[in-house]
């Protein structure tokens, strides 16, 4: 049987993805709903805080290597290798999350957060190397079913902890115990077993790539390898790229916090993370395809990876369609539903954020694309460019208007990041065209 009979349909493959995306985003979002319930919006400020904190180290340590190890069309690096390079990365992170706030001069109250939510991440990191060689073989029910199972767990645990307590600390640190039993005993039994299993297709002749595991290289000291060095130097790009993004959707959460408090960095947190909705929706779509579209791309089958690339953003466009009149229509009574009647009368800000949000979303697709073709050093420079005026905008608009200046400066952020994604994408499709004639 050939290879291309041998893939799942992309609807399979979504339809698995969109379950556990559903459901995973709810509980992320439940988190922020817990949060304003049961605490005060002080301690909601401190965890957004906390967050701001921790995810762009860990974004930057990671290297996106969970992205680069499934677009990875051509086997050049093996699953032992992102998995070692994570190790070190994640260690890393750790560290700098814990150093840098002391360094800073947080409080006590924000560090111990800080440090409970750097290991929980770090847990985190590990598990996407896992998920990473998982959606490498579109096994995307085993890595639907590991996510739901987790993010339901999870969710339960807090909110139980934090409606008998209202600790949000005793809460982290019962998260991070199951995780850590959650990751030994269950996600690297199952990955292990998904590799089995795709390589008794491979013997059958139905797919051509085929990856032992060699679970003697795991935890392998030899971090100075020159195959893990080259792996860095790969990845690096990736690295700044992701680093960029967070810091990128972060820039306005520092500025809140430090020109008008923890309270209203709260506000801003909880109705920035209903952006979440679109992102439920259209991140299983690109997580989807992005495998399928690197090989398209290696294989230089450049028509079927632009069809691909049209349709997503055409569901892009629709479903910013669908989420902008819900919000011009039922925001407010949506804002006092989820959170507290005083939320109400923030239907503004929900409004311009919701637009940047829809607009991400479609230039989060053309970024996914540049990341299939593997032209990292492109997604570089446009993140740069957008993160420089992100901040420029932040850092005008938030002392002079405050939340709604935060949301503006989003707003624009988001339309010149869909500009240059666009620019970007069409630039390479050119190269490729003239590669193809020269080639002929």
């Amino acid at each position: 049987m050939s290879d291309s009979q041998a893939r799942k349909p992309l609807r399979k493959l979504f339809s698995w993805l969109f379950l556990a995306f559903i459901i995973i985003a709810f509980s992320q979002f439940l988190v922020n709903v817990l949060l304003v319930k049961f605490c005060d919006k002080a301690l909601v400020g401190r965890f957004a805080l906390a967050n701001a904190i921790t995810i762009p180290i860990f974004a930057f340590t990671s290297l996106d290597l969970d992205t680069l190890q499934i677009t990875d069309a051509k086997n050049q690096y093996e699953f032992e290798d992102y998995f070692n390079l994570r190790l070190v990365t994640s260690g890393f992170a750790l560290f700098l999350s814990i150093i840098i706030p002391i360094f800073v001069g947080y409080s006590w109250d924000i560090l111990v957060v800080v440090s409970l939510l750097a290991l929980l991440r770090t847990l985190e990191a590990i598990s996407a190397t896992l998920y990473g060689l998982i959606q490498k073989r579109e096994e995307m029910k085993t890595l639907a079913f590991l996510g739901i199972a987790k993010s339901v767990i999870s969710i339960s645990l807090l909110g139980i902890i934090l409606y008998l307590t209202g600790n949000l600390v005793l809460g982290l640190i019962c998260l991070i115990l199951f995780r850590i039993i959650y990751l030994f005993f269950y996600e690297s039994s199952s990955s292990l077993a998904t590799v089995n299993s795709y390589n008794s297709l491979v013997s059958n002749g139905l797919s051509p790539q085929s990856t032992q595991i060699d679970l003697s290289k795991l935890f392998d000291k030899k971090w100075y390898s020159q195959k893990l060095f080259t792996l860095t130097k790969l990845a690096l790009p990736m690295g700044i790229v992701t680093l960029l993004v967070s810091f990128n959707a972060n820039v306005p959460r520092y500025l809140i916090e430090k020109y008008i408090g923890e309270a209203s960095l709260g506000v801003f947190a909880s109705i920035a993370s209903l952006m979440m909705i679109g992102d439920t929706v259209l991140n299983p779509l690109g997580a989807s395809t992005i495998p399928r579209m690197s090989r398209y791309y290696a294989e230089g089958n450049f028509k079927t990876f632009w069809q691909i690339l049209s349709k997503l953003i055409a569901i892009a466009i629709i479903m910013g369609v669908i989420i902008m009149t819900t919000c011009w229509l039922f925001g407010q009574p949506i804002l006092e539903t989820l959170y507290r009647k005083e939320y109400g009368q923030y239907t503004q800000l929900l409004t311009v954020l919701m637009l940047a949000g829809s607009i991400e979303d479609i230039s989060s697709f053309i970024g996914q694309s540049i990341t299939a073709t593997r032209n990292f050093q492109i997604k570089m420079v446009v993140s740069a460019t957008v993160v420089t005026i992100s901040a420029l905008l932040a850092l005008w608009l938030i002392p002079s208007q405050g939340l709604n200046g935060a949301a503006i400066a989003v707003l624009i952020g988001s339309a010149i990041d869909l500009g240059l994604n666009g620019i970007a994408i069409l630039y390479i499709a050119k190269k490729h065209h003239k590669n193809k004639l020269r080639s002929t």
